[in-house]
């Protein structure tokens, strides 16, 4: 499945956390289900662009220059 198949990161993220709203995945009571649900994402799947957005909306916290990959670890990680 090419890249342009898939839904948008966000919206992936959000619906396999049982969210009803994206603005729900930087709200840290629903951390525990953004993780889980980051987890079950191939970070391959999504372009680097998306997941520094990811990080950069659930955190405020600009990434530059990593893989989708550490950018998915460094998510999991502060996500305790």
């Amino acid at each position: 499945m090419k890249t342009g198949d898939l839904k948008d990161l966000f919206e992936a993220v959000r619906e396999g956390a049982g969210l009803d709203y994206i603005s729900d995945l930087h709200n840290k009571m629903n951390f525990r289900l953004v993780k889980s649900s980051i987890e079950n994402v191939d970070a391959d799947s999504y372009p680097v662009e998306q997941w520094l957005m990811m990080y950069d909306y659930i955190f405020k916290d600009g990434l530059a220059g990593e893989s989708a990959g550490e950018i998915k670890a460094r998510l999991m990680k502060l996500m305790r």
